[in-house]
Formats: C-alpha cells, structure tokens, sequence
C-alpha cells in the first residue's frame, strides 16, 4: 500500500518540530500541576503540617508503621488524579541532635550481630544501650522510640522509601529518571 500524505510547502520541518515542544496543557491542568508540586516540595521540606492541598481529598488513611508512619491516598475533585502521601510523625530539634548523636555512636561503637540473631531485634537492643547509656534520664520513653523509628529506618531500612516497603498494598516500586 502506497500511502501520500499533502504537506504544506511553506511550513518548514522546524516549524513542525517546534509544534510538539510547546507546552499543549491547559491552563487548568497547568495550575493543579503547580499546587501539587508546591504542596509536594513544602511536604518534602517540612515547611508545613499534613494538610490536604486544594482540589484534593482524602479517600484512605492507613498505618503503615503505626504510631510513626501513615500512608494517606489524595484524588483530586476536578482531574483523575491520586496523590500517595507518607505522613512520618516528624523529630523536633532536640530528638534529631539525640538521633545524630546516637546514629555517630552506633558507627562507632555498635557490634556486629552474631549469625544466628535476629538483625532487627539485636539492632534495636544496641540502639536501647547506647541510648540509656548516653542520655541516662534525660529521654522521655516517646522520644526513645521515635529515635529508634528513625535509625531503624535509616540505618536497617531503605531510608526516606522505606516506608512504601511496609504498605501491604503496594505491589511495585519504580524508580526511573535522568
């Protein structure tokens, strides 16, 4: 089969390559892309509280790792699209000086767990001496156990994607970029 195509001869091949590189949203999509990007960046940075950003609400809360760590699902009103929003309790000041703190002592001074242990058991054991050990007193039973969330997702865990790992609900993780 022979197939022709009428083509504009005035139109040259850059002006049909320049066609696709315009942006073709329109503005209304443009815009939600914005306040989820605005809202995701101050989520990131911890700049705000959990707050559900405009246009969306909450379809699903569940606990992911339970009192630390939720998992909510967003759906937009107006567009069929779904924000996944991890919701980590979040470490003042004070518990992250005791969480850097404890995390240097732990790559200094931490033994190797024996064969037959239990990594997570004899990792949380090793983090609970150091912290008695250092900040006898001082460490309110809360504050104990939101640190040891922490070094037990950064240091045993997959850090900030960690929790995607504890969702029963998910089936893939697919990271791809540049």
């Amino acid at each position: 089969m022979n197939l022709k195509f009428k083509t504009n001869k005035s139109e040259s091949n850059d002006d049909f390559i320049e066609a696709f590189k315009e942006p073709t949203f329109d503005s209304g999509f443009s815009s939600q892309l914005d306040k989820v990007a605005k809202y995701l960046d101050n989520v990131a940075t911890g700049r705000s509280a959990f707050t559900v950003p405009e246009g969306y609400r909450s379809v699903q809360n569940y606990g992911l790792v339970p009192p630390f760590c939720y998992a909510t699902i967003l759906r937009s009103e107006e567009y069929a699209d779904m924000i996944y929003l991890v919701d980590e309790l979040p470490m003042s000041e004070d518990e992250r000086r005791i969480y850097l703190s404890i995390k240097e002592l732990m790559e200094k001074q931490i033994d190797s767990p024996r064969l037959l242990d239990n990594v997570e058991d004899s990792f949380t054991s090793e983090v609970t001496r150091l912290l008695k050990g250092h900040f006898t007193g001082r460490i309110e039973p809360v504050v104990m156990e939101k640190v040891k969330y922490y070094l037990k997702r950064d240091v045993l865990g997959f850090g900030l994607i960690d929790p995607l790992f504890h969702d029963p609900f998910i089936e893939d993780i697919t990271c791809g970029g540049p």
